[in-house]
């Protein structure tokens, strides 16, 4: 049956360009540092998009290396963790993969069981212009059910906007996963600092922005996780804004937050 509460744990930090192992330790580490162990009861644990190789590269040459297979790097580390900590976790990774003989170059995420079984791999369906010099566009947004969780909705980043920000009326993500009646949406990204001048947080800016991108979905009986990544690479500066939303429930929406956006740190609340 469904569980009535569940604990969510977004893993938000700074990445290293590259560093897969280095940046796969600082995730082990936040958790441990923020005392997430088995009997911290965490349902979920979260981690951003292309977790643990960075973001941003020239093309498919310079990411190559980089690339993994659905039981690559990215999923050994989840799986360990969802083993160790009895929960789902979910982490963004570049996936190498072919359908019908073609390879497919993804920006991914996978979704591990707590037995550490892969439930799923969900490929980004809108690409941002950062991914356009390597990545295909995933074929369509996607649900999984789970008799704990319910109806599991996922999204990576660009997802949530207008597809290539062509029509800000037309919400195809919030519609999509409206009509699958989903209960959770889980979302990573490498959302960008807005980087205007402006006398509001731009922590705040961006949930209200992601908040707005919702409609179809407010009043519903939905929650939404966003995990993003801080720090600067390559001159971009990422936003953080790690975030739980209860869309049943406005105007107090924002279920818990990592306040200060440079700040890398562990998200936990219950939703």
């Amino acid at each position: 049956s469904l569980k009535m509460t569940r604990r969510i744990a977004c893993v938000q930090f700074d990445v290293k360009l590259r560093c897969v192992e280095e940046n796969m330790k600082k995730a082990t580490r936040l958790l441990e540092e923020n005392g997430i162990t088995k009997d911290s009861n965490i349902d979920i644990l979260l981690l951003p998009e292309m977790a643990f190789t960075g973001y941003h590269f020239d093309n498919r040459e310079d990411i190559r290396e980089l690339m993994e297979s659905e039981e690559g790097p990215t999923f050994q580390w989840c799986k360990e963790t969802s083993l160790r900590l009895g929960c789902f976790v979910a982490a963004g990774f570049p996936l190498l993969t072919k359908e019908n003989g073609v390879e497919k170059w993804y920006n991914a995420l996978c979704f591990v069981s707590p037995e550490g079984k892969l439930i799923t791999n969900y490929a980004k369906h809108f690409l941002f212009e950062t991914d356009k010099t390597w990545a295909d566009a995933g074929s369509d947004f996607l649900t999984v059910k789970d008799e704990k969780l319910g109806t599991i909705g996922f999204g990576i980043c660009m997802d949530i906007n207008p597809k290539e920000f062509l029509d800000y009326s037309l919400y195809e993500f919030s519609n999509y996963y409206s009509e699958k009646n989903v209960d959770l949406i889980i979302m990573l990204c490498n959302w960008l600092d807005p980087n205007i001048p402006s006398s509001e947080d731009p922590t705040l800016q961006t949930m209200g922005y992601w908040f707005g991108r919702l409609k179809p979905l407010h009043r519903k009986n939905v929650s939404i996780a966003f995990c993003n990544r801080v720090g600067l690479e390559k001159g971009t500066l990422f936003v953080g804004a790690s975030c739980v939303m209860n869309l049943k429930r406005p105007p107090a929406v924002i279920v818990n937050s990592i306040p200060w956006k440079q700040k890398e740190g562990v998200l936990v609340c219950e939703y």
